[in-house]
């Protein structure tokens, strides 16, 4: 996923939410959301096969279940953002629940190692409230510009799998 027009400024200059910015080299963030999970590690595995580096957009609640994989995550030069603690539609729930699932997560992320720099809302849905409380705990939202629509269901070969822009 090439995460990085849809770039707005913060008040002190910084972004508060990345979708897509032209690129002059032909370049791509990797991201996964979600976990982690217990297929993370073979993930791991092919990543340093290749060298590539990702950003795993991750779930408090998945953290607490598997810190261990949080950690190798981090010591192997993953960046790990935040994804809420249990996934709900950010731009739909209370101003309080918004602030107890990125601080929860924030917190335990930041006891597991990581320095979280960017907040990737569930279902890419979000508000006005929703980029005020990620900035109080110093995020940025991160969305993405291609989805791999994996999600969905699974192809025999990945290679035939078109991406939200009709893309192999």
């Amino acid at each position: 996923t090439h995460a990085l027009p849809s770039s707005r400024p913060a008040a002190d200059g910084y972004k508060t939410q990345i979708r897509d910015n032209p690129m002059r080299e032909n370049l791509c963030a990797l991201t996964f959301d979600d976990g982690p999970s217990i297929n993370t590690p073979h993930l791991l595995d092919m990543l340093e096969e290749y060298g590539i580096p990702a950003t795993f957009f991750m779930l408090g609640s998945q953290a607490e279940r598997h810190p261990d994989i949080v950690k190798r995550v981090i010591a192997e030069g993953h960046e790990v953002g935040n994804h809420s603690y249990s996934h709900p539609n950010l731009r739909v729930v209370s101003l309080a629940r918004k602030e107890e699932e990125l601080r929860r997560t924030d917190t335990i992320l930041r006891n597991l190692g990581a320095s979280p720099q960017f907040v990737r809302p569930p279902y890419g849905s979000y508000d006005a409230s929703t980029e005020k409380v990620a900035a109080s705990l110093g995020l940025s939202l991160m969305l993405w510009s291609m989805d791999s629509r994996d999600w969905q269901r699974l192809p025999d070969n990945y290679a035939t799998l078109r991406n939200n822009r009709g893309t192999v």
